[in-house]
């Protein structure tokens, strides 16, 4: 069985985005040397992700195309309208224990819990 992951960029007190939604915090944040803290490495390790719908909202406002496109993508979502434009993905309505077993079972690699 694979394993859950939460890997997240968060303030000390928790915070992973302002009280409007925004993570400029990450983008303005100083990086000179470009390091990627561990991101690459990380990932070649993970074939599935779970997100939230404001998750997945926000990565399509970034340039460029999707960056998730060899992965198994959930959105996880109440919104029983919302469109999903991106490769490899699909909606899920509501994560009881069931669903996330598996998803871990059918994983090759870890899950990501974005």
């Amino acid at each position: 069985m694979s394993k859950m992951i939460v890997y997240i960029a968060s303030t000390l007190d928790g915070y992973i985005a302002r009280k409007n939604g925004s993570i400029d915090r990450l983008t303005d944040f100083p990086n000179p040397d470009k390091l990627d803290y561990g991101y690459t490495d990380f990932i070649k390790n993970v074939d599935t992700i779970i997100m939230g719908n404001n998750t997945y909202t926000e990565i399509l406002k970034f340039d460029g195309d999707w960056p998730y496109k060899d992965h198994s993508t959930y959105v996880v979502t109440r919104d029983p309208d919302l469109e999903l434009s991106t490769p490899n993905t699909q909606m899920l309505t509501g994560l009881p224990p069931e669903k996330i077993k598996k998803l871990c079972d059918k994983a090759e690699k870890n899950v990501w819990i974005m």
